[in-house]
This record gives C-alpha cells, structure tokens and sequence, in this order.
C-alpha cells in the first residue's frame, strides 16, 4: 500500500510515457491511488478573498484583494491592504495563486483601489484613488508585467467607467476624463477633461457623495448620473454626444424623491434604451417620451405615474465678434423643430454684458402666429434693436412640447463700423 508523500511511477497506457507522483492518499489496495494536484510557489493557494467587487479578464477574474480566507467557514481577516489585486486562475473563479496572481501599486502612496476595466490586447487597467496602472499579459501570470499610466489622475466612482471606441471614459476629481488607445500596444491619459466646456456643472458635484456615479453609453452618447449641489444621491445626468463631440443636455427631474441609482443599457428592438433603477423601486426609461414630459413614480408599489412638464433651457455661449470693443446688437435668426409627435412653442430672451440687460423677445409661436407643428422646422427673424453691448447670449426656454434647438445666428457691428455676423 501506498502512505502519503511515497514517489510512485506511473506508465500511461497510451504512449508508455512515465510519470513520476507524490501521493496525496493513503491507499491500502495498491489501486485508484489518488494523487496530489500541484501545489503554487511559496504561500499557496487562496479561495475567493471576499471582494466587493470583480471583473472579468480574459477567462480569470480580478479582485480587490484585501482580505484573507481564514480556516473557518466565512471567516475572513482585513489584511488592511488597500492597493492591491488577485487574478483567479482560468475558468476557476474560487482558485487564486498569492504569488504570481497577486499585484501591488503603489505601496506606501496612501493610494487604494477603486475599479478596474478588462480592455483589449490583454490590458487590464486599475484605477486607484490617486493613479492609474495597466497590467499586462495575463496569459501567463507569472511574466505579466505592471505599468503607472499616471499618477495625476484617479478614479472618483467605478460604475463611471465606460469604454468608446478607443477611449475609457472615467469620472475623476477633474471631471470627466479619458484613457486613449493611441496604437496597439500603449494606453495614454489625454491631457484636457472631456468635461472642461461643463467645467462649472462638474464643480456643483457634491465631492462627499461622488463615488456614487453611474455611466453608460448607449446612442453614440455617454450618460453620466452625479450628485448635484447638495444631493446626497445622483440627482442629475450629464450626456456628451460624440457626433456633435459636444456636451448637449443635463438632466432632472422635479421630483426631490427621484435619484438615478444605477443606469442599464437594455431592452430590445424599439424598447432597446438607457433605463434608470432607483431605491423607490421603479424602473424607467430615459428619452422614451416625445411629449415634453416626465413620467415617473417615486412611490414602492405605486403604478400611478406623476406627471412634470420638463422645463427645458437652453443658453448660448456669450458673442463677442472676437473684439473687446462695444457692439450694436442688430437682428438674429433661429432655426428651430418640433418634436415627431407633437406640437411646441419656447420663449426668447437675450442677456448682454457690459452694458448688462435683459430682453424678452417674445414666444415663437408669436412669430409663426400658433406653435410650431409636429414634425415640421421653422426658422425664426428678429430684431434686437441695436442694443449696445460687448457681448451677448440668447436664453431658449421651452413652454410647450419638446421642441429641438437647430442653429443659431446673432448679427451685430462694432461701433462705428459696418454689420458682420457669427454663429
């Protein structure tokens, strides 16, 4: 019979090749021995170290790795680590080498780990608090390798993490930032915020609670819900438009109990859209409604819809004819479109600075004589009245339906000089 730790030769049956076994069993029949599976180098083996969270990587899973598996039955001990990961082996998501699966960044930085995103050509980015790093070659986790991509940015919130095209967007203390695939084999932090023209609105995000944000992209558009002003919960969301390359909307609703909670791309067929889950209990559907309109229920168990009319508000950058010299505000011309299913009509208003004023334009209905058609574009004249300014903006609001801001020209001169226009 064989006693744990005897040598035995097995020949295979297939090819005569030998094999030379450490038995892991006694066994007292001299037959179906079992033998001893191998072992990792040094600290051995690990069981899943109860993360918060995981991401899949090219058939592992990766880990924050705080925690120890102790010997008893869900027990575990903080190893108050912060900084540091595990990589599973392949297609076992319970089995964790602490040697080669095991990666620190930053040690003794005060840095910690906030997310991570498996992106393509094996490159699992980590993103710290404080920095951000790349691991390489997961194939092998014994020659993978650890890059610092920067350490001048780090991730706010992990759920804000999405990736377009070639670029992880990601929400950090200075707003909305990007990691570009500049060629096959390098990732590189791109050196402006993708939110630097909203720079003022990503100032309102209230710090204490903006680990909170949620991302997706969905419609060549990157939804973002944050925190606003003084919410502790995401009260707002944020869309750039990667077809105008703009940031064209931020969005609320009158409701103090309505919070977006997480963001899901899902559906399918015409009911594929961006859904928001929230603590009240309900699920609904952003840009589902051509009515100008917010349906929504804040209510657990509730089924009656309360009703907002979305006040929408648009505001043009300030025009200055590139000259700090005073103008005469002449005309303007605006071209604008209903919704495909309902009527609408806005109101004008026009802010100058220095001298700074107000002027009510009037409604666009007052233009057309009624509101402008389902369907139907319209383009709008009108005077300013030479109103002397440095500069000046238009306020678009809307007072009914959904109405959709096409372009915009101002016309004006420089004081005693002749008519140029901008738009």
């Amino acid at each position: 019979g064989y006693s744990v730790g005897d040598v035995v030769t097995v020949q295979s049956i297939v090819n005569s090749t030998t094999f030379t076994f450490i038995t892991d069993k006694a066994n007292d029949t001299n037959k179906n021995c079992e033998i001893q599976r191998s072992i990792s180098q040094g600290l051995g083996f690990t069981h899943m170290p109860a993360p918060k969270y995981g991401v899949y990587h090219q058939r592992r899973l990766a880990v924050p790795f705080r925690y120890s598996v102790d010997a008893s039955q869900n027990s575990f001990t903080d190893r108050k680590i912060f900084d540091e990961i595990l990589l599973s082996d392949i297609l076992d998501s319970d089995t964790y080498d602490r040697v080669y699966g095991q990666f620190r960044f930053n040690a003794g930085m005060s840095d910690f780990n906030v997310g991570m995103h498996s992106f393509s050509d094996d490159k699992l980015i980590v993103f710290n608090r404080n920095s951000i790093h790349q691991v390489s070659g997961s194939g092998d986790v014994s020659a993978s390798s650890v890059q610092l991509l920067t350490d001048e940015v780090g991730l706010i919130a992990r759920k804000s993490i999405s990736q377009v095209g070639n670029t992880v967007l990601f929400l950090s203390d200075n707003g909305v930032y990007g990691l570009t695939f500049v060629d096959r084999y390098n990732l590189r932090g791109t050196e402006i915020p993708l939110s630097e023209s909203i720079d003022g609105v990503i100032q309102r995000i209230n710090k204490e609670h903006a680990d909170k944000a949620v991302a997706v992209y969905f419609d060549n558009r990157y939804y973002i819900a944050v925190p606003l002003d003084s919410s502790t919960e995401n009260n707002a969301v944020l869309i750039y438009n990667f077809l105008n390359e703009a940031w064209e909307s931020v969005d609320t609703v009158q409701d103090s109990n309505f919070e977006f909670t997480n963001l899901i791309v899902g559906g399918k067929g015409n009911n594929k859209g961006v859904y928001v889950v929230n603590k009240q209990g309900g699920v609904h559907r952003l840009d589902a409604l051509d009515s100008g309109r917010d349906s929504v229920i804040t209510t657990i168990g509730s089924t009656d819809a309360s009703t907002f009319t979305v006040n929408g508000v648009a505001t043009t950058r300030m025009f200055t004819l590139n000259s700090i010299d005073r103008k005469k505000w002449n005309n303007f011309e605006l071209h604008m479109q209903s919704g495909d299913n309902s009527s609408s009509d806005l109101n004008i208003s026009v802010i100058t600075e220095n001298i700074d004023s107000t002027i009510d334009i009037g409604s666009a209905s007052a233009f057309i004589n009624g509101s402008i058609p389902a369907d139907e574009d319209v383009s709008i004249r009108g005077r300013i009245g030479n109103k002397r300014a440095y500069g000046i903006q238009m306020t678009l609001t809307s007072t009914e339906g959904r109405p959709r801001f096409r372009s915009l020209k101002v016309a004006g001169s420089e004081t005693k000089r002749s008519t140029s226009s901008v738009q």
